[in-house]
């Protein structure tokens, strides 16, 4: 029983820390409005799509913990893979509005060059959420059948590249703020990695 909690809090612990990186990499750039437009974009991403996108996938963890409760692995496959569709079908909903996003943000009065940063990273984040979306279903997946480590693994494991890959685009190739959303698209890119893999080959389905 403690395993089954240890590791999704341990999972909680990471998940902002990608946040954190990007915020204290731009919070030593001489531009403050960097540091203000992965602000506004990161919020919008996180408020528009990442936290509906998660919200979405749990909704068959109900369905998935029943199955496995009745000992039918094949029907927990089966609702994981329609959670798939439902939420990939989801994320282009919520993927269209963030095309305009840099014209809605001056619709809003926000200044014009924060305004640029913020749709910059959206725009270079964006397609690595849908992968993210799909992650939460595999993800969703395995901790109803009482396997919380893989969530945890791919959390981590995304943390770590998206350190390295800041450092490595920020200060050795210095390219400058974009460094920040390439880093943050390639942690989801992981994370979904470690999920997919776990989920669709582990020994534990």
């Amino acid at each position: 029983m403690i395993g089954l909690t240890v590791n999704p809090i341990i999972g909680s612990f990471f998940h902002p820390i990608y946040l954190i990186i990007n915020a204290s990499t731009l919070g030593h750039s001489k531009n403050s409005k960097q540091l203000a437009g992965f602000g506004l974009g990161s919020l919008t991403l996180g408020i528009c799509v990442i936290s509906i996108g998660s919200g979405f996938a749990m909704g068959a963890g109900t369905l998935i913990s029943q199955a496995f409760g009745a000992k039918d692995l094949r029907l927990c496959a089966i609702y994981r893979n329609r959670q798939i569709f439902l939420s990939s079908i989801l994320y282009l909903l919520l993927a269209f509005p963030m095309l305009f996003i840099r014209s809605i943000y001056s619709l809003i009065g926000q200044d014009p060059e924060i305004a640029d940063y913020a749709a910059t990273y959206v725009h270079i984040v964006l397609p690595s959420l849908y992968f993210f979306v799909v992650s939460q279903s595999y993800a969703m997946f395995a901790s109803n059948q009482r396997v919380t480590w893989i969530s945890t693994c791919g959390t981590i494991s995304g943390v770590v590249v998206h350190f390295v890959t800041t450092m490595i685009l920020y200060e050795l190739a210095e390219l400058g703020f974009k460094a920040v959303p390439i880093s943050t698209a390639l942690h989801f890119m992981v994370r979904f990695s470690v999920n997919f893999y776990f989920a669709e080959f582990g020994s534990q389905f």
